[in-house]
């Protein structure tokens, strides 16, 4: 993969692709199986609700006061300088309560405990492009007291996207062994879980399993939504933690995310379709219940392919990584992407170019983030630079 590639997507440690076949019940036989801007210039852009949805495009930037107050913190990570070839970067700032602030956070794919204030992510990302080994470790901010999960565990390889439980007593995390000098693994992550201190760690399901990403714990803590990876295409389903309970779930799509009354899971989708006569992809931010039915559509942007594909992929980026499907990158990047609820439930922050501009800047320096009102159905962009934003995370008080 690329350097930005890596930068963004936390080499080969992203959320799984938006994309499923209706292919649910295959996954879960082989699964089961091994049990013991302007539209001349822009791509264009569509923000759905239930009623007319208006923006307060930059109000927060503009004055450095949100309408609002914002719960807890919400951390967002820039990168210095994008585009293929260039290194990323950048520390996480938070947006708290009427200010922004520089704070601490320590990776990208931190996940904080929900019952106290340690931290949980993996190491050996930067400097190093493309490790071919990552630990999880554990431990606060500030870095006191850091415990290494996985080298107490004996758990070599790459390991990352850790998620502790609802109850902070177990984290689960994607692991493989890095063939080569550089990932991608060649046989594919697989979901492992372990107790908060190393112990106990395991495979979800058995190694001859289909490879399985983006764990996802369900609120009581017994199951995991993860994404399969199989021939016939990308699904998720439910397993619990003892391999054995496996069913599946309908398409809610990648970047799951539960509400905090664990009744609605916000999560995004990619669409292939037509927008006035124009082929293209539609970009969704959608809310479902907790069975992952009833869709609702919060935020929808149209990429049409003929304005994306003039300009994508360029010849630098073919040149930095001719495999890469740059057009899948891009379709994930611009959003929307990365929900995160507010600590009462009535907000989801994500992360998205609205609206895209095909002929603009590289497209992940459009990247902003935005914050959508569930009560209101109001939009709202709390950042606006020159630069990208490509992670997310919304810590309770």
């Amino acid at each position: 993969m690329s350097d930005t590639h890596d930068d963004i997507k936390e080499a080969m440690c992203a959320a799984a692709p938006e994309l499923r076949p209706e292919v649910k019940e295959g996954v879960v036989q082989r699964m089961s199986a091994v049990q013991p801007r302007s539209r001349r210039h822009t791509v264009a852009w569509i923000v759905a609700a239930v009623a007319a949805t208006p923006l307060l495009l930059g109000a927060a930037v503009a004055t450095g006061v949100l309408p609002w107050p914002i719960e807890g913190k919400l951390y967002y990570r820039s990168a210095g300088d994008f585009g293929p070839g260039r290194s990323g970067g950048g520390i996480f700032q938070a947006l708290t309560g009427q200010s922004q602030v520089e704070d601490a956070m320590p990776a990208s794919d931190s996940d904080p405990s929900p019952v106290d204030d340690r931290i949980v992510w993996a190491t050996n990302y930067f400097p190093e492009l493309h490790p071919t080994e990552r630990d999880v470790v554990i431990g606060t901010a500030d870095g006191e007291e850091q415990i290494n999960l996985t080298q107490t565990a004996g758990i070599g390889g790459l390991n990352c996207k850790p998620k502790w439980s609802p109850d902070g007593t177990m984290i689960a995390f994607q692991h493989c062994d890095a063939v080569g000098d550089k990932p991608p693994c060649k046989d594919g992550f697989h979901v492992w879980v372990m107790n908060d201190d190393g112990s106990g760690a395991r495979p979800l399901l058995p190694d001859s399993a289909p490879p399985t990403v983006s764990p996802v714990w369900f609120p009581d803590g017994n199951r995991l939504l993860v994404n399969t990876e199989g021939s016939e295409g990308n699904e998720e389903v439910s397993v619990d933690l003892s391999g054995q309970s496996i069913y599946p779930m309908p398409d809610v799509g990648g970047d799951a995310a539960w509400s905090p009354d664990e009744t609605t899971i916000a999560s995004t989708t990619v669409v292939k379709g037509e927008l006035d006569g124009e082929a293209g992809y539609w970009r969704q931010l959608v809310l479902t219940d907790a069975n992952g039915e009833d869709l609702r559509v919060l935020v929808k942007q149209f990429l049409v392919d003929s304005e994306v594909e003039a300009r994508y992929p360029t010849e630098e980026q073919v040149a930095k990584d001719p495999e890469m499907d740059w057009l899948a990158d891009l379709r994930f990047w611009v959003g929307p992407t990365t929900p995160q609820w507010s600590p009462r439930g009535d907000k989801i922050a994500f992360l998205a170019a609205l609206p895209f501009d095909a002929e603009g800047p590289y497209y992940r320096e459009q990247v902003e983030v935005w914050i959508y009102d569930l009560e209101t159905s109001e939009l709202t962009r709390v950042t606006e630079d020159n630069v990208g934003q490509y992670s997310l995370i919304w810590k309770k008080p």
